[in-house]
C-alpha cells in the first residue's frame, strides 16, 4: 500500500501538476486522520470492554458481601429470638412481667442447638441463663469496597448514582458496625452480674436453688429484663438492616443483567 502511494506521489510530482498533487496530498492527509481515529476506537472499544468486565466482577464481588453480611444478619436475628424467649422463660419462673410479644419463624439450622450438647441433668432454667448470654453479631464484609478503591478504580462503575449509593452502603455499614460492640457488652455485663449472684455458667445447682439466688439478686433480675429488651431490640434493628442490605443486593443484581 505505501509503494503503490509512493508511486503515485512520484508520479503526481515528475507530472509537474501542482493541482492534482495538492489534491493527493489532502487525500493522503485524510486516509491518515481516518486511520488514526480507527485505531482510537478501537482502542476506546477495548477500554470500554475491559473496563464493563471490571465492572461486573467488582458488582459481583460486592453482591458477595452483601450475601455473607445478610446470612450473618440472619444467624444474629435467630439468636435474639432464642434469647429472648429463654429471657421471657426465665422472668416468667420469677414472676416478673416481660414483653408481651409472641416470638415465630426461628431458623435454628445454622445456630447450634445447646439443647443437644448441654448436659442432661442441667435444669430448664440455668439451661435459659446460659443461652442468654449467647450474643451473636453480624460481621460486616467489605472486601469488595476495600478492593475497589485501594485499587482506585471506583470510577469503572459507569452509573454515577450507582457508584455514590455503594459508598453510602459501606458507610453505613460502618455506622452499624458499631452496634455490635453495644450488643456484645451487653452480653457481657449479664455474665458479670451472674457471676455476682454466685450463679455459674451451666450451674448445675437444682433449679429451685438456683432460683432463690435469682430472687435475692434484684440487680441480676434487672439485668435479666434489659438483656431481654436488648433481645428484642436486636430482633428488630437486624431485621431492618437486613430488608436495607438484601434490597440493595437485588438493584446491584439488577444492574448486573442490564
Amino acid at each position: 500500500m505505501l509503494t503503490f502511494l509512493r508511486k503515485i506521489r512520484k508520479s503526481l510530482i515528475e507530472s509537474g501538476n501542482a493541482r492534482k498533487y495538492i489534491l493527493y496530498a489532502i487525500g493522503e492527509i485524510a486516509l491518515v486522520v481516518i486511520g488514526i481515529l480507527i485505531a482510537l476506537q478501537i482502542n476506546s472499544w477495548k477500554i470500554n470492554l475491559e473496563n464493563n468486565k471490571l465492572e461486573q466482577y467488582y458488582l459481583s464481588q460486592i453482591v458477595t458481601d452483601i450475601s455473607s453480611t445478610s446470612d450473618d444478619l440472619n444467624d444474629a436475628i435467630n439468636s435474639a429470638k432464642v434469647r429472648f424467649k429463654c429471657g421471657k422463660n426465665i422472668l416468667t419462673k420469677l414472676g416478673v412481667p416481660s414483653q408481651k410479644v409472641e416470638i415465630t419463624g426461628i431458623d435454628t439450622s445454622s445456630l447450634i442447638n445447646f439443647d443437644d450438647i448441654l448436659p442432661d441433668d442441667i435444669s430448664p432454667l440455668s439451661s435459659s441463663l446460659y443461652k442468654l448470654k449467647l450474643v451473636n453479631v453480624m460481621d460486616i464484609r467489605s472486601a469488595a469496597f476495600v478492593e475497589i478503591t485501594s485499587s482506585g478504580n471506583l470510577a469503572v462503575i459507569s452509573d454515577s448514582e450507582l457508584r455514590s449509593e455503594i459508598v453510602e452502603f459501606y458507610e453505613q455499614l460502618k455506622d452499624w458496625a458499631e452496634s455490635n460492640n453495644f450488643f456484645r457488652n451487653a452480653g457481657e455485663r449479664y455474665v458479670s452480674q451472674l457471676e455476682l449472684a454466685g450463679i455459674g455458667l451451666l450451674d448445675m445447682d437444682k433449679e429451685e436453688i438456683i432460683l432463690e439466688k435469682l430472687k435475692n439478686s434484684p440487680t441480676l433480675i434487672s439485668q435479666i429484663k434489659s438483656s431481654n429488651s436488648w433481645a428484642y431490640e436486636q430482633m428488630v434493628t437486624y431485621a431492618q438492616m437486613k430488608n436495607y442490605i438484601d434490597q440493595f443486593g437485588d438493584k446491584i443484581k439488577e444492574r448486573m443483567r442490564n
